[in-house]
């Protein structure tokens, strides 16, 4: 599994001026428990006890950059996997909606779930609409049943 928008686990130092989208940071990173600590002594906005910068959830936001490691790996697994599961997502931003793209040029067997429509919806072999904690069961069964 790769976490292509990044996760809301950790938190990271973004810098005092990312630049053309890049976070400029110099490379904190926490479990965001070490936010949330800093938040209950007191501190309003903890900066980074590195550099000063500031710090953010390690998740990529609108207009940041994808992180370019977490997009090769997305491809070597697709290129390997036997099966593509694509969970919560609307298809519809870019880079991480090619991801799956790849996977029916290759043809291999793709299942989406997710509560919105999107585009690749068609061409998927299994579809599961609905919120991802409810229906995420019932939707790896059916593949594994394909």
């Amino acid at each position: 599994m790769v976490e292509l928008h990044g996760t809301a686990r950790r938190v990271v130092c973004i810098g005092a001026a990312p630049r053309h989208g890049r976070p400029a940071g110099c490379g904190f990173e926490a479990d965001t428990t070490w936010a949330f600590e800093a938040v209950d002594a007191g501190e309003e906005d903890p900066a980074c006890p590195r550099c000063g910068g500031l710090v953010k959830s390690a998740t990529i936001s609108f207009g940041q950059a994808m992180d370019d490691d977490a997009m090769v790996a997305a491809h070597e697994l697709i290129r390997a996997a036997d099966v593509v599961l694509v969970v919560g997502s609307s298809l519809q931003v870019y880079p991480a909606a090619a991801v799956p793209e790849l996977a029916l040029q290759n043809g291999q067997p793709l299942a989406i779930v997710t509560a919105e429509p999107t585009p690749l919806a068609a061409a998927a072999d299994v579809v599961v609409h609905g919120r991802a904690g409810e229906v995420l069961a019932p939707a790896v069964a059916a593949v594994l049943e394909g």
